[in-house]
């Protein structure tokens, strides 16, 4: 049943800035998340790290890590992500959101101690991995729908790309670490810094999000929690409990709540249901995450310091370097962007700015890279790390924050976690494919390799305009009423809300700062 409320209202406005800051500490899991690609980048590069979990050539002195090894030591966190990606969706419906985010932080911690006490045993470490992806996975799949949950409709798509935001920050981060203890070639902590560095990070999220962070109103309020939803909504907006707005989204939120218990209780076969059409959005979320994947991003980041090794004579770490950077300010410049335009068509000009870059990077680095003596060309190199650059700007502007909008936006309550963790899931899954696939693919056929990536870059733009809902202004509850309303993809861009089916959409002039 409904709770009802006699208390007197107070037409109080929320505050912009309380709103930011809670969200930014949810989002801080995506700095755990990019840490670890941009550190073991660097660390599989180093001599240190080599001499621990590779083997020793008898007949030159040497160690190398075999192509199999290096990628099944960094794929390990995509393998341990999968599993994460759905365990903690699980995990968020039972204990909340909350608790769920502060588990995934805690967890990262012990991967790290496996992996620093049994450093020369790259089984343990591959395990160690595995443990922190099932951390990085949760943290995928919790960030984006606390976020999209707590997040006013008309913040909704900066406060998610946050998320993501700080996932570039994490990786220009561990670049840099990496960086700079990569000069350290007489000491373990050349690799042992970067690897534990990640800890603090674990330990400020656990801090922030226990002390300061309530649990999603949406969440309390689909336990029957209603008291406590109203006290998260008047923390996340600083506005008294008794203020008009909390009461409005308390009812919008219920009218959600009750028409999703009126079906029962939600279950694993129900993504699969016509009604409503769930599977079709379910399929179009997997597919989006997994064409997040297949763009390639990840060819750069996982393997960039040793794809450059080859094609430049600057350091490597310094080149993987900049491409961090240029992730970090290309993500800023496009975050407005992000919440202004809408969402297909972010999309899709990303995709078709991806496809040219990568497609260029791949003929070049195939057919013009190399002279008649089989030497690099620096010029050449040297314009493949520059179309690597524009390819990062693309993706980090448009793919990288968008999909995880998108997907936090477009299923209901009832099932948003299982749906959210199975995207997640896919996307975890092809990232595994990708970088236990790419040290092989790359010493076999070379940058031949990014054809696939293209190909993929090049489909995307059709599914998107022919099948991506536009979302953009719309509250959760209306984007569920235009799904249900029978409206086509292509069609969504005009639709708007009847006034009797319509939640209150409430606009920018209704925070202050």
């Amino acid at each position: 049943m409904r709770e009802t409320t006699n208390i007197a209202l107070a037409p109080d406005q929320p505050s912009i800035i309380r709103v930011v800051l809670i969200c930014t500490a949810i989002a801080l899991g995506g700095i755990i998340f990019g840490y670890d690609t941009g550190s073991i980048s660097g660390m599989v590069n180093m001599t240190k790290y080599i001499e621990a979990v590779g083997d020793l050539d008898k007949t030159t002195n040497t160690y190398s890590i075999p192509t199999w090894r290096s990628g099944l030591i960094v794929a390990g966190v995509s393998m341990g992500g999968l599993f994460g990606s759905f365990g903690f969706g699980k995990v968020a419906d039972r204990y909340g959101r909350k608790w769920a985010l502060v588990g995934c932080a805690a967890i990262i911690n012990v991967a790290v101690v496996i992996q620093a006490a049994a450093y020369q045993s790259w089984p343990a470490v591959f395990i160690g991995r595995c443990v922190g992806g099932l951390s990085i996975g949760g943290l995928s799949a919790i960030c984006p729908m606390y976020l999209s949950e707590t997040a006013p409709s008309h913040m909704r798509a900066l406060l998610v790309s946050m998320f993501q935001f700080l996932i570039t920050v994490g990786i220009f981060l561990g670049q840099t670490i990496s960086l700079g203890c990569s000069y350290w070639d007489n000491s373990n902590g050349q690799f042992l810094v970067p690897l534990l560095s990640i800890c603090v990070f674990a330990v400020a999220i656990i801090c922030a999000v226990s002390l300061f962070v309530p649990e999603s109103a949406r969440y309390l309020i689909s336990k029957d929690r209603v008291a406590e939803a109203r006290q998260s909504l008047a923390k996340v907006m600083n506005i008294p409990i008794n203020a008009e707005i909390i009461e409005q989204e308390i009812i919008d939120v219920q009218r959600a709540v009750e028409a999703d218990r009126s079906t029962g209780e939600s279950t694993w076969r129900e993504l699969f249901s016509h009604e409503n059409r769930i599977l079709y959005r379910v399929v179009l979320g997997v597919a989006i995450m997994m064409l997040q994947q297949l763009s390639g991003v990840n060819y750069f980041f996982y393997y960039g310091t040793s794809l450059f090794k080859a094609v430049s004579n600057m350091n490597p770490f310094g080149t993987s370097m900049i491409l961090g950077g240029v992730n970090v300010v290309g993500t800023i410049c496009f975050l407005p962007i992000i919440s202004k335009y809408p969402r297909r068509i972010v999309l899709m000009m990303g995709s078709a700015a991806m496809f040219v870059a990568f497609i260029l990077f791949a003929c070049i680095g195939s057919f013009a890279l190399y002279d008649d003596a089989n030497n690099v060309k620096s010029s050449v190199g040297g314009g493949m790390i520059a179309l690597a650059c524009i390819f990062i700007v693309a993706f980090a502007g448009t793919w990288a924050p968008v999909s995880f909008v998108v997907i936090s936006e477009m299923f209901p309550q009832r099932i948003r976690s299982k749906a959210i963790s199975l995207a997640v899931a896919s996307n975890w899954l092809v990232n595994t494919g990708i970088t236990f696939l790419t040290p092989t693919a790359t010493e076999h056929i070379g940058y031949k390799f990014g054809f696939v990536f293209s190909f993929f870059t090049f489909i995307s733009i059709f599914v998107v305009y022919f099948f991506v809902y536009e979302t953009k202004g719309h509250t959760l509850e209306n984007i569920e009423v235009m799904f249900m309303s029978g409206i086509s993809a292509r069609q969504s861009s005009s639709w708007e809300p009847l006034a009797d089916d319509s939640t209150e959409i409430k606009d920018e002039s209704s925070y202050n700062a």
